[in-house]
């Protein structure tokens, strides 16, 4: 019995206008007609067998864990490999990320990567939660998905001193009160509460809060500034070289 037959065709080629079903073996031939001279058939028929691909193996995504917190603008994403049961087919992979969870327009993707972990290559802006998948295919299987969309946080710790200029109690304020501090601490009393290495990576670390007169050291001087300002004198004034900064 004939499986299926083509029209009349003025062309050498044909595609079977039905799937034919997986794990089965089909013959075919082809008969050339002009409607005067006798038909002729191919001399021989050709055989074929549709064998289903096997899909990809599921996988997840592992690092970093999903809605987690990272230091780093630019984080590891690190997955699981899928694999291909059927033989010399390399899987690959593509990372998508975006803002939104769903995806309908990534502003970073990967490209085409044979490993398993790709990391950003721009620094992503902070305090912001990015969201990624990654898509697994080989050119003849069907494309698979991760099995999860995952959501991490960009909370990048700022690079310098954290402080208030002035703020040598460690209250978070400059007021008459660190004025009092920065005298008893010139007569032996307890140091500010807040100390950093100034410039950053110079190995110096010192009370950069209680430095007002912009001289990057902490000095009687410093407190006599701070008397003059609250005499109504000119503001605070950080060491330049490690202004504060703010998470």
């Amino acid at each position: 019995n004939i499986l299926v037959s083509s029209d009349t065709l003025s062309d050498t080629t044909w595609t079977p206008p039905l799937c034919l079903p997986n794990n089965m073996t089909y013959y075919w031939k082809v008969i050339a007609l002009n409607g005067h001279a006798p038909n002729r058939e191919c001399d021989t028929p050709f055989i074929f067998t549709v064998i289903e691909d096997s899909p990809l193996t599921p996988f997840s995504l592992i690092s970093p864990p999903n809605l987690d917190s990272v230091e780093i603008c630019s984080p590891l994403l690190v997955w699981q490999r899928s694999i291909d049961a059927d033989s010399g087919y390399a899987v690959q992979y593509q990372v998508l990320l975006n803002q939104t969870p769903d995806f309908e327009s990534p502003f970073l993707f990967s490209d085409t990567l044979s490993d398993t972990t790709w990391t950003p290559p721009l620094c992503l802006p902070n305090y912001n939660t990015y969201y990624w998948k990654v898509e697994a295919f080989t050119g003849h299987a069907q494309g698979r998905p991760s099995t999860q969309i995952f959501g991490f946080y960009v909370n990048e710790p700022p690079v310098g001193c954290t402080y208030v200029v002035g703020d040598a109690n460690g209250s978070s304020s400059f007021t008459g009160l660190d004025v009092t501090y920065g005298v008893r601490y010139f007569k032996g009393g307890p140091a500010p509460t807040y100390i950093c290495e100034c410039p950053p990576g110079s190995g110096n670390a010192w009370y950069v809060s209680g430095d007002v007169n912009g001289s990057c050291s902490f000095s009687g001087l410093d407190v006599t500034y701070m008397v003059r300002f609250f005499k109504g004198g000119p503001g605070p004034i950080p060491c330049p070289n490690c202004p504060p900064v703010h998470r």
